[in-house]
């Protein structure tokens, strides 16, 4: 795999170094912080990423710093019934270019997403890549699974009021993922998340890996909102 292949692919306002063997894709703007990742070491295993913060959800994404801030560093693992087998392996780089793509295209359309701004590809012979997308860091923010956890048996009125306008947001931030055409591909309480601060409460959408973009609206929207159900539901 050359470099030139990975450019191909990028989106807008991305470009491609290498560094440390490894293939470093960022946003325009975040070139020193996405290869100070990989300079730095943090992305080795061996490293164990002493003293960074991890996330719960798929592969235990890391909070890791940079000159510009919080960053989240997540790593694509296969899943189904050979992940044992096939781990964290990937032919070629379409799916994490798909997703870093379809979170720059979600952003565009005014919909909250965690800003993309890199990812590392690192080549493991015969075609085969490891990958790590690399998204801004969401603070003073939780998901709506542990937000409902822990809902007191006894809510007071200004509780009751920030409930009805969380589901309100994140209902109204669906419906405009869905008119925007996009299908997400596990829609569920953990992929919903809520930032409150002094500016007020924002929800984002997280986790675009599989999801698609330009898909029919009507039978896509059923079938999001049905995976949300179930998830409310288990």
């Amino acid at each position: 795999m050359k470099i030139s292949d990975i450019k191909e692919t990028l989106p807008k306002r991305f470009d491609c170094r290498t560094a440390g063997g490894k293939f470093c894709v960022f946003k325009v703007g975040w070139e020193e912080e996405i290869i100070g990742l990989v300079e730095r070491g943090l992305l080795e295993p061996e490293a164990g990423l002493a003293g960074v913060e991890y996330l719960s959800g798929r592969g235990r994404p890391a909070v890791v710093t940079s000159g510009r801030g919080k960053l989240v560093v997540r790593h694509y693992f296969h899943g189904g019934a050979f992940r044992w087998l096939t781990r964290d392996l990937f032919r070629g780089v379409s799916r994490p270019m798909d997703e870093i793509k379809l979170l720059t295209e979600a952003a565009r359309a005014g919909i909250n997403v965690p800003e993309a701004v890199g990812m590392i590809i690192e080549p493991a012979g015969a075609g085969l890549v490891r990958a790590d997308l690399i998204t801004v860091y969401i603070p003073d923010s939780y998901d709506l699974l542990t937000y409902l956890r822990q809902w007191p048996a006894e809510p007071s009125p200004p509780m009751i009021r920030e409930k009805r306008e969380i589901i309100a947001g994140a209902g109204g931030l669906i419906a405009a993922l869905h008119r925007a055409g996009f299908n997400h591909a596990d829609l569920q309480l953990k992929n919903i998340t809520i930032q409150k601060s002094p500016a007020g409460l924002r929800i984002f959408i997280l986790d675009f890996d599989k999801s698609a973009h330009g898909a029919p609206r009507g039978e896509v929207s059923v079938n999001n909102l049905l995976r949300l159900y179930r998830s409310f539901r288990k």
